[in-house]
């Protein structure tokens, strides 16, 4: 709507210029027409010797003139000057025709001619004219010899040529307005077309920018979400949060006027740039230590497997050992037994069986000294059979922190892989940021080569041209990295 206005103001302006340039084209050629009245007024009127007529004649082809004058002043601006102008031009026509008695049908051929081609304008109808003004002079003068007065045979070819060259006068004057308005209407429409082109051209670019910065405002949330639930698993992922929180409002700070130049969104968008360059750079090296971190967590959940492994083991063997010294305190006990009957046997041999009844009690004595280590290696087993099913417990759990580690650097691993996949987001918006901040420049290049261009008739056109030149500049100029400029940016674009 706003491109048609344009245009049609604009073809209002050329329109006009155009009516005032045929008004001084129209005023040159009835001054010629005057002047050649004039002249045959003065040149009949010495001639038949009549001063008093010839001064009346010459003072109302003046009158003509004057009138004619005063319409090029007072209304060579409108339509009604060459009304005006044609009004002078009918009052020497009258004169002519009073003046010049014996000559009227040359004059009405010439002015008939002329008066017909100021009104259309048409080369066709001034060819037209011109070959039936030939022919009709070239008839009166046949006529005038075979049937006239010789007298007046010199007056009769005069009048021929006058209007001949009157006639030829008025074919040059609406050719070369025919030419000048096909011009200027070719230019106007050239210029329509091309500031209505450049229009939809901006149109087009703002809408695909607004796109561009819906899609960097969704990757600037997604990201700063993946930051925030990552930063209770890892110190590392924090301090980064922490730095790009930084970054942000650093940039923040920097772009607080977003009617900046284009050049300073240009250096905001590379700026940002770098620094998910940075980001990612960040996020390379924590995903190679948490690489690390799984590594070592394999290997430390292995050794705890197989330290488990050996601790099963080693209870079992204990469990022999403790087997073996069950064993032992039975075959003490028997022993015991068994001295003790050989005692009440040797009691029973007497003398006899006294030595026997000391190796008896040598025995004896030997089987409670057994007896007692016995017991006593059984309690050692025993503490070290709890200890063994302590250090089981602890190494089960322990193999269990070892898979929950293991679990949380999945996790981790995982969170580094969205914020690395959100990261290559924002660098893809951004680059495509910087492409359409080029393509706006370029049509901002295009609108100033065609203002540039245009003549002092199209001030209206360059005016609108500029407006949208400042439009595309706050779109692009309003583009920047972070989520709060990025919304007053989707404002301003939203305002388009």
């Amino acid at each position: 709507m706003c491109c048609e206005r344009r245009r049609l103001m604009n073809k209002k302006e050329v329109e006009k210029k155009h009516l005032i340039q045929k008004n001084n084209l129209t005023f040159v050629f009835l001054l010629v027409i005057h002047a050649l009245a004039l002249v045959c007024t003065i040149m009949y009127g010495n001639k038949s010797g009549n001063l008093m007529r010839v001064i009346i004649s010459s003072g109302i082809v003046v009158v003509g003139i004057i009138i004619t004058i005063i319409g090029k002043v007072a209304f060579g601006k409108s339509h009604k000057g060459h009304l005006v102008m044609f009004v002078g031009v009918l009052i020497t026509y009258f004169d002519t025709l009073w003046s010049n008695i014996n000559a009227p049908l040359l004059y009405a051929f010439t002015f008939l001619i002329c008066f017909v081609i100021m009104l259309h304008k048409s080369v066709k109808t001034c060819t037209i004219g011109i070959i039936v003004a030939v022919v009709g002079n070239a008839v009166y003068t046949v006529l005038y010899i075979l049937f006239g007065s010789g007298e007046d045979l010199f007056k009769v070819i005069t009048n021929d040529w006058f209007a001949i060259v009157g006639c030829v006068i008025a074919f040059l004057a609406v050719k070369m307005l025919a030419k000048q308005d096909a011009e200027l209407l070719d230019t106007a429409e050239k210029q329509a077309l091309e500031q209505q082109e450049v229009a939809e051209k901006i149109k087009k670019t703002t809408t695909e920018i607004k796109e561009l910065l819906d899609n960097a405002n969704v990757s600037v949330e997604t990201l700063a979400q993946n930051i925030e639930s990552s930063s209770t698993s890892i110190n590392q992922i924090s301090n980064s949060t922490k730095q790009t929180a930084s970054s942000i409002q650093t940039q923040t700070a920097m772009s607080a006027n977003i009617t900046e130049a284009l050049e300073a969104v240009v250096s905001q968008t590379k700026e940002m740039s770098l620094t998910s360059d940075n980001t990612s750079k960040v996020i390379v090296e924590g995903n190679k230590t948490v690489e690390s971190l799984m590594q070592q967590s394999e290997i430390v959940s292995s050794i705890n497997g197989e330290t488990a492994e050996m601790t099963a083991e080693l209870q079992n063997r204990v469990q022999g050992i403790k087997d073996v010294v069950e064993t032992i305190l039975e075959i003490s006990s028997q022993t015991n037994l068994l001295s003790l009957n050989a005692s009440i046997e040797a009691a029973r041999a007497g003398e006899a069986g006294k030595g026997f009844a000391v190796v008896a009690d040598e025995i004896r004595n030997l089987s409670d000294t057994t007896k007692d280590s016995a017991e006593k290696i059984g309690e050692v087993i025993d503490e070290l059979v709890d200890s063994i099913v302590a250090a089981s417990d602890n190494m089960q759990k322990s193999v269990e922190a070892t898979k929950e580690e293991a679990r949380l650097i999945s996790v981790t691993d995982e969170q580094f892989k969205l914020i690395d996949e959100s990261v290559q987001q924002m660098s893809d918006a951004v680059a495509a940021i910087e492409s359409k901040v080029g393509d706006s420049t370029n049509a901002n290049n295009e609108v100033i080569d065609s203002i540039s261009n245009l003549s002092a008739s199209s001030e209206e056109v360059v005016a609108s041209a500029e407006d949208s030149i400042s439009i595309t500049q706050g779109c692009v100029e309003s583009m920047d990295t972070t989520k709060e400029i990025l919304d007053k940016i989707f404002e301003l674009s939203e305002s388009l």
